[in-house]
């Protein structure tokens, strides 16, 4: 039954793979037979989530039913999505001691909840704050678990003209909070990349904790305005002294166009996730 539900969520048959997931779970827990339940083996394995060597049918049936084409209303996620998950974590926690399995379980459900777009997005959001908890994470992880709480939130859609009911203002908050936490982790680029997002929505505050809390990191980043960027903030300030553009005299009277900067920032980006 567990190879079949596999070979189902490898070709794609969500609905059948989230049924079978869902017998298995109610069988692994009738029997009380944990290891089943919070550690089953996938083999022969070549689905679209590769990195998932140990998993629990509690996980499996939550990220089978939301690939699924149903709508994933409010009702859904809050009384089906949600407690599975949450039960999944629950076991490779506390029976199985297995707290990389448990982060993995909440990340890649908050990537697919997060591209169902809607109000799923809050709850991609939510989980991902409940990862960002996690103790296995380190100051790289945790930064980058911040940044993404705000990028949940940015795809967040508002209605109207007004766009209400987007997540324009957490967004934001979560992306300076992030820039804050990559700059104690040594990561000035990335920090800058934070407040390229977050700034504008902050720039007439009236608040005066904010706003020194805002100039204190364009300082500890040395950040400029995007517009106005030269080729010599661009340069990643984490590389190597091997890996650093030269660029001699010509380096700070270049200046490049906005589409240049962002391909620029792709391309620190990739570098980024390689490393």
């Amino acid at each position: 039954m567990r190879k079949l539900a596999d070979f189902a969520f490898m070709l794609r048959d969500w609905k059948l793979a989230h049924s079978v997931y869902d017998l298995l779970r109610t069988d692994f827990t009738n029997d009380k037979a944990w290891k089943y339940h919070a550690a089953a083996h996938v083999r022969n394995h070549a689905c679209i989530v590769q990195f998932m060597k140990i998993d629990t049918p509690q996980e499996m049936t939550a990220v089978s039913l939301i690939l699924t084409s149903t709508s994933l209303t409010h009702k859904i996620r809050q009384e089906t999505i949600d407690p599975m998950i949450d039960l999944a974590c629950y076991s490779y926690i506390a029976r199985c001691s297995a707290t990389y399995s448990a982060l993995r379980c909440l990340l890649v459900s908050v990537e697919l909840l997060r591209l169902r777009g809607g109000g799923a997005v809050d709850e991609a959001a939510k989980w991902a704050m409940r990862a960002r908890e996690s103790n296995s994470l380190g100051p790289i992880g945790h930064a980058l678990v911040t940044e993404r709480v705000g990028d949940c939130y940015v795809m967040r859609q508002g209605r109207g003209s007004q766009a209400l009911g987007s997540r324009k203002r957490k967004a934001a908050m979560w992306k300076m909070l992030a820039a804050n936490e990559w700059v104690t982790a040594g990561k000035s680029t990335r920090a800058r990349h934070c407040l390229d997002d977050a700034l504008p929505r902050y720039e007439d505050t009236k608040f005066d904790a904010i706003k020194g809390f805002s100039d204190s990191l364009k300082t500890r980043t040395g950040y400029t305005p995007l517009t106005g960027r030269n080729v010599g903030n661009l340069v990643d300030d984490d590389c190597e002294d091997g890996e650093r553009l030269e660029l001699g005299s010509k380096r700070k009277s270049i200046v490049i166009s906005p589409s240049a900067v962002e391909d620029s920032r792709a391309a620190e980006d990739d570098h980024f996730v390689e490393s």
